[in-house]
C-alpha cells in the first residue's frame, strides 16, 4: 500500500488533530489497494484475516505514520504485545488479529470525546495498556453503556472514563492492564488496585476499576480464584468503589477460525459510601463478555464493498 509518511494524528497549538475515519472512503481505498496488491502478487491470498490485516496496517500507518508502523508492527517490535512469529501460524494470526482490533478501535472510537490522550500514548509507543482501555470502551458499548474518555489532570482526577451507569448516576472508571509478558503475583494485582484508587479516582464520587489480565491467568483456576479473592478483599476496604471489573480478551482458534471475545466478572460492593439502594452494576447483572455492538464497523464489513461502476 502507498501511504503518505506524515501521520494524520498529530499535535497542534490548540491540541491534537484527531483522525475521523470516513467509512465510505475507506471502503473505496481498501478495494483499490487490495486489487493493486493482488495484481502485483497474484499468488498471495487476501481472503479472511489476511486482507483485513493489510487494510488495518494501511489505516494505522495513515493515522500514526510510516515510522510508527515500521517500528511497532512491521519490523521486530520493541513491545512483545505486537511481536509475531512467522514460524507459528497461530501466534502470527494472533498478532494480525490484534492489529485488526486496533484499526477497528480507531474506526469506531475516534469520534469519542477526549480520545486524543489515548492516541497520543499509543503514538508514543505505550500500546498495550492503552489498547486495554480501548477494549474497555468496546466492552461498554456491547451493553449500550454511554461513556466518554477523560483527560488526566491532578491526583484524584486522573481516571480514564466517565461512565453513565444504566440504573444510577455517573461512575468514574480507571483501567489497569497486567502485561501479557508479565508473571502473576497477587501483590502485583493489589499494587494496580492501589494505584487506581489512591492516585486516579476521586474520593467523593462513585468509582470502579477495570483490570485486564492475560488470558492464561484466567485459564488457571488457582490464579483466577486468587485474583478474585484479592479484588473482593480490596473492594471491602475501599468505600469509594462501587465495583471492580476483571476481564481478559481471548484470541484463539475455534473450528478453524481465529476468534476474539471477552470474558470476565463484575464484582459489586454492598458497603460503599454512596446510595446502596441504587443498582450500580454496569452489565445488568451479567458478567462482561463479548457480543460485538450492533453499531460496530468491522474490517470484514469494509472488505465486502464492491464498486457499482
Amino acid at each position: 500500500m502507498t501511504r503518505d509518511t506524515k501521520p494524520n494524528f498529530y499535535r497542534t497549538q490548540n491540541g491534537y488533530r484527531k483522525p475521523i475515519v470516513n467509512v465510505e472512503r475507506l471502503k473505496e481505498v481498501a478495494y483499490k489497494d487490495l486489487k493493486q496488491f493482488s495484481d502485483k502478487y497474484p499468488n498471495e491470498s487476501l481472503e479472511g484475516i489476511s486482507g483485513q490485516y493489510l487494510v488495518a496496517v494501511g489505516l494505522l500507518e495513515g493515522c500514526f505514520g510510516s515510522k510508527w508502523t515500521e517500528k511497532h508492527i512491521l519490523s521486530e517490535p520493541p513491545n512483545i504485545f505486537f511481536r509475531g512469529d512467522i514460524t507459528n501460524e497461530i501466534n502470527d494470526g494472533v498478532l494480525m488479529r490484534k492489529v485488526i482490533n486496533l484499526a477497528e478501535f480507531l474506526i469506531n472510537l475516534a469520534p469519542k470525546e477526549n480520545i486524543e490522550t489515548i492516541l497520543h500514548m499509543i503514538a508514543s509507543g505505550e500500546i498495550e495498556p492503552n489498547y486495554a482501555e480501548l477494549e474497555v470502551a468496546k466492552l461498554l458499548m456491547t451493553r449500550n453503556v454511554n461513556f466518554h474518555f477523560v483527560i488526566p489532570t491532578v491526583k484524584g482526577e486522573s481516571f480514564d472514563l466517565l461512565i453513565d451507569a444504566p440504573f444510577a448516576s455517573q461512575i468514574c472508571a480507571d483501567t489497569k492492564c497486567k502485561l501479557e509478558a508479565g508473571e502473576f503475583s497477587a501483590q502485583g494485582i493489589l499494587h494496580s488496585l492501589k494505584q487506581a484508587t489512591k492516585r486516579n479516582l476521586p474520593k467523593d464520587r462513585p468509582g470502579t476499576i477495570f483490570i485486564k489480565i492475560p488470558q492464561e491467568w484466567q485459564a488457571s483456576p488457582s490464579i483466577w480464584a486468587k485474583i478474585q479473592e484479592v479484588c473482593r478483599e480490596f473492594l471491602n476496604q475501599h468505600l469509594r468503589l462501587v465495583s471492580i471489573n476483571i476481564f481478559a480478551s481471548h484470541i484463539l482458534p475455534v473450528e478453524g477460525f481465529l476468534r476474539f471475545w471477552f470474558t470476565g466478572v463484575e464484582i459489586s460492593s454492598h458497603i460503599h459510601r454512596f446510595n446502596t439502594d441504587i443498582n450500580w452494576k454496569l452489565f445488568d447483572g451479567k458478567n462482561p463478555q463479548n457480543s460485538t455492538p450492533a453499531s460496530w464497523i468491522t474490517l470484514e464489513d469494509i472488505l465486502k464493498y464492491q464498486p457499482t461502476d
